[in-house]
């Protein structure tokens, strides 16, 4: 695994009488051009998502609702980072991860740095 940690970035978030607008640009906050944004919804209690780690970037947040991001690491050690719509978490190459307490109305969103046909996957015991 790639000695780099997981780390909170502060997300662009307006609120005005009109409704909440929620900006991200590359480089701000993203450090890297995404190739790839995909979304989890609908995700039925009790469900996990992720579960596996990618030789790319990712960055995620809750658009809406909320939910939690476990990163294991190679001694399977866990440490809980909550998401929430005003921070997202940057996560580095290689870091194995789920995605779980997902609440009914959470929208999670995951930019990524390479395009799916070109990201390879790993189980926990493969890093």
């Amino acid at each position: 695994m790639i000695n780099s940690t997981i780390k909170y970035i502060d997300i662009q978030h307006h609120k005005d009488e009109r409704g909440d607008l929620i900006a991200v640009e590359e480089n701000q906050p993203l450090p890297f051009h995404p190739q790839r944004t995909f979304y989890l919804i609908n995700v039925p209690h009790g469900q996990k998502r992720a579960g596996h780690a990618v030789d790319c970037e990712l960055f995620v947040f809750a658009l809406k609702g909320n939910a939690t991001l476990v990163h294991i690491d190679q001694e399977k050690e866990k440490k809980e980072y909550p998401l929430h719509s005003d921070k997202g978490l940057l996560i580095p190459s290689y870091h194995f991860i789920e995605i779980m307490d997902f609440t009914n109305d959470a929208v999670v969103v995951v930019y990524a740095s390479k395009r799916f046909e070109d990201t390879k996957y790993y189980q926990l015991d493969q890093l």
